[in-house]
């Protein structure tokens, strides 16, 4: 008994060690290296305006891909009701188009953030599935485009 407990006493020192040993050299490779971060100061910044004005343009142009394809997913399901892959194909692409200006839109425009996803997430959630409800599908895809087209209104 006691053989094994000193045994794996020692193979738990030796592992220890090991470990600590690899944590050394990250923290010297990190000392050798010159500060590249931009030291952080107290005093307040001027806010130039461009960055609003460039989040404002970015959002506008994300919106625009949002609208375009929930326009591409109308267009699949009027021509191809029977294509489940592409369906689930682009209404999959809506759901990352709304992705990209997701964190923007939550931010600035909270409410209407909400608003948008009470049929946005169900839309996605709906082409998702093996079993398509088209008439549910088509739905959701009208309140989307609706509430999305307001939402570009406010912009």
């Amino acid at each position: 008994m006691k053989k094994i407990l000193f045994l794996m006493l020692t193979s738990l020192l030796l592992v220890t060690a090991a470990c600590s040993t690899g944590n050394e050299e990250q923290t010297n490779e990190g000392q050798n290296e010159p500060n590249t971060e931009k030291p952080e100061s107290d005093a307040p910044q001027e806010d130039t305006g461009q960055s609003d004005e460039s989040d404002s343009t970015n959002l506008v142009s994300g919106v625009d891909q949002v609208l375009g394809s929930i326009d591409e997913l109308k267009t699949v399901i009027t021509e191809s009701p029977e294509d489940t892959e592409k369906i689930q194909n682009v209404g999959s692409e809506v759901g990352e188009k709304w992705d990209e200006i997701e964190k923007t839109v939550e931010e600035k425009y909270p409410e209407d953030y909400e608003y948008i996803e009470e049929s946005l997430y169900p839309l996605k959630a709906e082409v998702e599935k093996d079993k398509l409800n088209m008439e549910k599908i088509n739905q959701l895809t009208a309140e989307t485009e609706k509430k999305v087209k307001e939402f570009k209104k406010k912009l």
